[in-house]
């Protein structure tokens, strides 16, 4: 499915975990853009990005990800 476009422009942080099994253990906004719907499409598609590969054992898995 595709996402909507968003009127708006702005770069906003998002915040995420992966867990061991490549599922996404909490995503959040760290540093808004100003514009809750830019916010809003940004945390969405890092959601829908979901699942990941299965992170190798000691692998970084959490992530602080700015979105243009």
């Amino acid at each position: 499915m595709r996402q909507r476009k968003v009127r708006g422009k702005g770069t906003v942080v998002i915040e995420f975990e992966i867990k061991p099994d490549g599922s996404i253990a909490y995503a959040k906004v760290a540093q808004s853009s100003g514009r809750s719907r830019v916010d809003k499409a940004a945390l969405n598609h890092v959601r829908r990005a979901g699942p990941f590969p299965t992170p190798p054992e000691k692998a970084m898995v959490k992530f602080s990800l700015p979105i243009k």
